[in-house]
């Protein structure tokens, strides 16, 4: 990815699995060509409104769907609001979990990851 990708999407009702994870994330569809193209773990930005926001984005090619940790997110609804998704670097791959225990390090050690990409590059 030489350049930073876009997506541009309406905020959807997820299964809430993230949220009983300590992540709660923006969930948006995706048409499935870029979905397989970006699947993957994403450090970026969303834009809400006129509010910019740090986050740790993760990239599902099936079902085809991008979900966004927000890092600074202001407690509030953003379901049916139009948001960008700017991709910056790739943290990781997406993979299966056996349990549920290993999925949550997985997603505790991307956020991680995302922080530390933005404390490198604010520096």
């Amino acid at each position: 990815m030489t350049e930073f990708s876009h997506i541009r999407g309406e905020v959807v009702a997820g299964k809430g699995e993230g949220r009983t994870f300590g992540f709660p994330t923006l969930n948006i569809i995706m048409n499935s060509d870029d979905a397989k193209t970006y699947c993957g773990v994403y450090a970026g930005h969303v834009l809400v409104n006129t509010a910019s926001y740090r986050a740790a984005i993760a990239i599902l090619d099936t079902p085809p769907q991008c979900e966004a940790f927000l890092l600074d997110l202001d407690k509030g609804s953003y379901y049916g609001k139009t948001v960008e998704v700017t991709l910056f670097e790739k943290v990781s791959d997406i993979k299966k979990y056996e349990s549920r225990e290993a999925l949550i390090k997985k997603i505790e050690n991307d956020v991680a990851k995302v922080r530390e990409y933005f404390l490198r590059i604010e520096n």
